[in-house]
């Protein structure tokens, strides 16, 4: 598992990179960035299913397959939350007007947003309350399309 926090305001997003399996802790080295077609991809689930979901992610499109992912993407500048329907196996997306986050400690991050925090506070928060949280946090800034830290 993993979190993710969009910070609107400041067009920023910051992520972990611990990697667990169950109860253990693969890596707190873990890439969870993607990047394909020019979309950068930001995601949580399955690391099994990241590769699949940046390389065939259309929204709107049928996929074969339900894909256990959910993501922040910036296409073509702009920051969306998307993951596939389990019911239809269509992508998704929701253009991000606000603060969101995701991922096993995205409640956590969500609220220290919402009480103030930037991206790198809120997942920083979430490490210290999350055990799926951890490893070196990231940050993403969208203006610059740089990953800072």
């Amino acid at each position: 598992m993993t979190t993710i926090a969009y910070h609107h305001k400041s067009q920023k997003i910051a992520i972990d990179s611990r990697i667990t399996a169950g109860s253990l802790i693969d890596t707190d080295n873990g890439d969870k960035i993607y990047t394909h077609k020019g979309r950068t991809f930001f995601m949580s689930g399955m690391i099994g299913d990241h590769d699949e979901f940046a390389k065939s992610f259309e929204n709107g499109v049928k996929h074969h397959r339900w894909l256990d992912v959910s993501a922040i993407a910036i296409i073509d500048g702009v920051s969306y939350v998307t993951g596939v329907c389990k019911n239809s196996l269509e992508f998704w997306a929701c253009k991000l007007t606000f603060d969101k986050a995701i991922g096993s400690g995205g409640d956590f991050a969500k609220a220290a947003m919402h009480t103030g925090s930037g991206a790198r506070e809120a997942v920083i928060v979430a490490s210290e309350i999350d055990v799926h949280t951890g490893g070196k946090v990231r940050v993403f800034d969208i203006e610059t399309m740089k990953v800072e830290g």
